[in-house]
């Protein structure tokens, strides 16, 4: 990840206000596959009251679009569906006991 990435990552987990950049999360409500969202609007009180689970960052909204296009097109290939919640939350877990075992060496 590029240092400007890391800073925007930073900022992002610690609360900091942002003004630039998206995130795309899992939706926020249920609706939907994948939702992106300037940085700016998770500053307002409805968002900070809910919990986002974040996917991706993106420096733009064509980057942010691509991303999610990327995102997609991977679950399918890997799933044969578009069940992108289910494929990252296993994708997650799966990396996270692979760092256990690791460490557990």
């Amino acid at each position: 990840m590029k240092k400007q990435g890391k800073k925007f990552l930073y900022r992002l987990l610690h609360d900091k206000k942002q003004y630039m950049g998206y995130v795309i999360t899992l939706p926020v409500g249920g609706d939907g596959i994948l939702h992106i969202y300037p940085v700016y609007i998770l500053n307002q009180k409805y968002y900070q009251k809910q919990k986002i689970r974040v996917v991706g960052i993106a420096k733009d909204k064509q980057e942010a679009l691509l991303l999610v296009q990327d995102i997609v097109n991977e679950c399918y290939v890997h799933t044969g569906d578009i069940q992108v919640e289910e494929y990252l939350l296993c994708r997650c877990s799966k990396k996270m006991e692979k760092q256990i075992l690791k460490k557990q060496k």
